[in-house]
């Protein structure tokens, strides 16, 4: 008897009752018949609090938020918890413009900048703030969990060699 894990749910399912999950070759994950009925709301599971959590426990070396300054690191890291809307909507964003961009490489402030827009004109948005200095973060985390986005936005380290803050 073994068992997998859904890559986007986390759920776990024993490989002998027959129930079959697909794998998905560009994540090299296995997905639950749920997460794959979820049609439109699939991406809120592939990214979710549950997925990012895990980026943080891995060693230090894999964190996508090492090189950041500890400041900016500490403020994303209390802030993405209450604010998972924002998250979504800079994921949908992301894979928006991955998918019907005519670039390579975008800014993440870029996409910070139109939710801040986005959430002028619509009141969904309003009760929360989405600080500039998110957006860094927000773009290292978003490459992290979706091996489609790797590499769109461009990451200038915020630290030295040595680990020191640049100033």
């Amino acid at each position: 008897m073994s068992w997998i894990r859904c890559g986007t749910c986390d759920g776990y399912q024993n490989t002998d009752d027959g129930e079959e999950w697909k794998y998905l070759e560009f994540t090299k994950e296995y997905i639950c018949h749920y997460c794959l009925d979820m049609g439109e709301e699939k991406w809120k599971a592939y990214c979710s609090k549950a997925r990012i959590d895990r980026l943080f426990d891995c060693s230090e070396m894999d964190n996508p938020l090492n090189d950041l300054k500890p400041n900016i690191k500490a403020m994303f890291m209390a802030w993405y918890p209450t604010n998972m809307d924002i998250v979504y909507e800079f994921y949908n964003q992301s894979l928006y413009l991955k998918t019907n961009g005519r670039r390579e490489h975008y800014s993440s402030q870029m996409i910070v900048h139109k939710i801040r827009w986005d959430s002028a004109l619509n009141s969904d948005f309003d009760q929360y703030k989405l600080n500039q200095n998110i957006g860094s973060a927000l773009g290292r985390v978003i490459m992290k969990l979706d091996l489609r986005l790797k590499g769109m936005f461009r990451v200038k380290s915020h630290l030295s060699e040595s680990g020191n803050a640049i100033e």
